[in-house]
């Protein structure tokens, strides 16, 4: 069975290991609660093409030539979605050079994921003055959308929600580092990097939580946020929270960073066997390649 949770440092120590769940420093912990508390968390907002993009894949009555159109609005997006229409992850033979033929081969509920993603890591994960953190945070946020899908799929469940909810986790880690370079900076104030990385899984759930919140996102997102490094103190939206929890524990697989000890009792109530743990870590390699498309 699950041992009680502990928090693991994000993309960081294995549970168990030095540093892993440490609090951050009395100071940075009370300045960042002070920041959250007086409304001075400056959330970002989502571009307005990816909720058109989302709305527009929402409406029964669109087409892939409406959703094309809208595309081309915004030649980057244009270019991921190809991108990803022509990747190995799709099982691509046959190279697609038309957005109507890349929707047509993503289907509009994966056309959906796709631009959120894009927008998120455009719009959130940022690199500022901790380029590499952030980096390795989006990287780990795209590996665990990745399993989310797996996960899904070997369930037999909405594999887009699922890959949300892997993909949109840790998406307060970078909103709380911007808050950290704030704070040093009204402060005159300089934390170690120990102390920010506490401070950083301390906070990056709650802080990710509002964020999907204020987007506007299903309530689910803003679950599988808040509880997915402790699935059992969820109340509501239990599956995506444990499809999130146990997608993050394989992303930290796959970084080396987590032995998936204490994994059963989720695995259990995923209606999940060990088996299907051996299929899914069998997958790192290719999870792993299809990542490097979100990059």
């Amino acid at each position: 069975m699950d041992s009680p949770s502990v928090p693991r440092s994000m993309a960081g120590p294995a549970v168990g290991s030095p540093g892993a769940g440490r609090p951050p420093s009395p100071a940075l912990d009370a300045l960042l609660a002070a920041h959250f508390a007086d409304g001075e968390l400056v959330l970002p907002l989502l571009p307005t093409y990816a909720t058109q993009v989302v709305a527009l894949c929402s409406d029964p009555s669109s087409d892939a030539r409406s959703l094309a159109q809208l595309l081309q609005r915004d030649p980057a997006l244009a270019a991921h979605v190809l991108a990803i229409a022509n990747s190995a992850a799709l099982g691509a033979r046959e190279k697609v050079v038309s957005l109507q033929q890349a929707i047509a081969r993503m289907g509009v509920r994966q056309l959906a994921s796709v631009a959120l993603s894009i927008a998120v890591k455009t719009k959130v994960f940022k690199a500022g003055r901790h380029l590499e953190r952030v980096s390795r945070l989006w990287h780990h946020s795209a590996v665990s959308g990745l399993f989310g899908r797996e996960i899904a799929r070997m369930r037999r469940r909405n594999v887009e929600s699922a890959f949300l909810c892997g993909l949109l986790h840790d998406v307060g880690g970078p909103v709380v580092l911007q808050a950290v370079d704030e704070i040093q900076v009204a402060t005159r104030c300089e934390f170690s990097a120990k102390e920010i990385e506490a401070a950083l899984t301390r906070h990056h759930a709650e802080v990710g939580a509002r964020l999907v919140r204020t987007w506007g996102l299903p309530e689910w997102t803003s679950a599988a946020a808040r509880h997915h490094h402790a699935p059992e103190a969820a109340t509501e939206c239990l599956d995506e929270v444990r499809t999130a929890h146990l997608a993050d524990r394989l992303a930290d697989f796959t970084e080396g960073t987590d032995d998936l000890e204490g994994i059963d009792g989720v695995l259990s109530a995923l209606g999940l066997y060990e088996e299907d743990l051996d299929l899914l870590q069998q997958q790192v390699e290719q999870v792993r390649s299809a990542a490097e498309v979100y990059a």
